[in-house]
């Protein structure tokens, strides 16, 4: 069996990933940064462009988080489109169960009583994420609070610009004066940041 040069290569850019090398992260991501964002880019998804956004940003963290788990069974590129695509789905899957819990904002009852209340009359159930979700999103805003304080100043702008003011990649951009695939780049890295400094969290 011959050895593959290009195999060799990413094997030695994953090892260097690992191994916390952030320009080596930022060469993994350059170059399957386009393959992700074609993906999830797929008319059957159906995403918006904040759907885009957001499915690129998750299917580049679960790289992050599952790239340590990768064997080379496959291409890295496979590994990655394999990513991407859990990624869509699992966003398909949140959209569904937010359009379930949607639709049953109100419930109406029918006791048949002679109560002065109407008991017809809609009963709104909670119309909020569950309790564990809500602590969940304050444990995550907690640690990027957290974070900031430690992060260097451009990581501190990028984050507040992105997770607190809520912006698009395209509006960071335009903000910044430089391309959205690079402002996506630089809040990999800075979310990168964050990961190794709070992994729990993630």
């Amino acid at each position: 069996m011959t050895v593959n040069g290009d195999d060799n290569t990413e094997r030695l850019l994953v090892q260097q990933c690992l191994s916390g090398d952030e320009q080596a992260w930022k060469t993994l991501v350059d170059k399957h940064f386009r393959l992700i964002a074609s993906i999830v880019r797929w008319q059957k998804w159906r995403f918006d462009q904040r759907d885009v956004e957001d499915v690129v940003q998750d299917a580049l963290e679960e790289l992050v988080k599952s790239l340590a788990g990768f064997q080379f069974q496959s291409r890295l590129s496979s590994f990655v489109r394999t990513i991407a695509v859990r990624a869509c789905t699992d966003r398909i899957r949140k959209k569904v169960a937010q359009k379930r819990i949607s639709d049953m904002d109100c419930v109406p009852l029918d006791s048949g009583g002679d109560d002065e209340d109407d008991s017809r009359s809609p009963i709104p159930t909670d119309q909020g994420p569950n309790q564990e979700e809500m602590l969940l999103t304050r444990e995550r805003l907690g640690a990027l609070r957290q974070a900031l304080g430690l992060l260097d100043k451009e990581c501190k702008k990028l984050i507040r610009m992105r997770f607190f003011d809520d912006l698009s990649f395209p509006e960071m951009a335009d903000a910044l004066r430089i391309k959205a695939n690079t402002v996506a780049v630089q809040v990999r890295r800075c979310v990168f940041k964050i990961h190794r400094l709070f992994p729990k969290q993630g």
